[in-house]
C-alpha cells in the first residue's frame, strides 16, 4: 500500500523513505514522483552511475523495474537489496553490455541458480532460477543475458553454501 497515493496520501519522497529505496543507491541524489491513484518513479545519480525505478502496483498484476549502469565487481549484494525491498514472487534479471564489460565480471549474477538470505523473507525462502538465455549481436559486440527466478517460500536453504537443501529418499 506504500505506492497507492490515492489511499495513503504519501509524496514520492515519503514513499522513497518508507520503502527503504535510498538503500538501493546510497549517497545518490534522488528525484522521485508519486502518481495518482497509484505508482512511483525514481531516478538517482551518483557520479557516473544512475539508477531508476518504476512501480505500477495493480491488484491483478504489479510491476517493478530497477535499472542501473553502476559497474560493480559483484551484483549479488545489490540484487539482494532489491529483492528485500520489493519481495517479488517472480523476477527477470537482465544484463546488457559489450563483450569487454561482460567478460571482465568474475561471475555473472544470472549464473547463480538460487538467491537466498534475503532480508525480510523467511530463512527457508529463496529465489530459484527457472530459465535463462543469452544472445550476442556480433556486429556490435553486444550481449544480452537473461534469467527468470521464482520465489520458493518454504524450502530449506543453506546460506553458507548458498543453495537449497532438498531432502530425498532412496528406497
Amino acid at each position: 500500500a506504500i505506492f497507492f497515493q490515492g489511499t495513503n496520501g504519501l509524496t514520492g519522497k515519503e514513499m522513497t523513505a518508507k520503502a527503504g529505496i535510498q538503500a538501493l543507491c546510497p549517497g545518490a541524489y534522488i528525484d522521485e514522483a508519486a502518481f495518482t491513484p497509484c505508482g512511483y518513479s525514481m531516478n538517482s545519480v551518483l557520479d557516473a552511475a544512475y539508477s531508476t525505478i518504476h512501480i505500477t502496483p495493480e491488484a491483478a498484476c504489479s510491476y517493478v523495474s530497477f535499472e542501473t549502469n553502476d559497474q560493480l565487481d559483484d551484483y549479488a549484494p545489490l540484487l539482494r537489496r532489491v529483492l528485500s525491498t520489493f519481495r517479488p514472487q517472480r523476477f527477470v534479471l537482465t544484463m546488457f553490455g559489450d563483450d569487454d564489460a561482460i567478460d571482465c565480471l568474475d561471475r555473472l549474477p544470472t549464473s547463480k541458480r538460487q538467491y537466498g538470505d534475503i532480508s525480510g523473507c523467511p530463512q527457508t525462502a529463496y529465489y530459484l532460477r527457472t530459465s535463462s538465455t543469452a544472445t550476442t549481436v556480433e556486429a556490435q559486440r553486444q550481449k544480452c543475458i537473461m534469467a527468470c527466478y521464482s520465489y520458493q517460500p518454504n524450502a530449506p536453504f543453506d546460506a553458507e553454501a548458498g543453495i537449497a537443501v532438498v531432502a530425498t529418499s532412496v528406497e
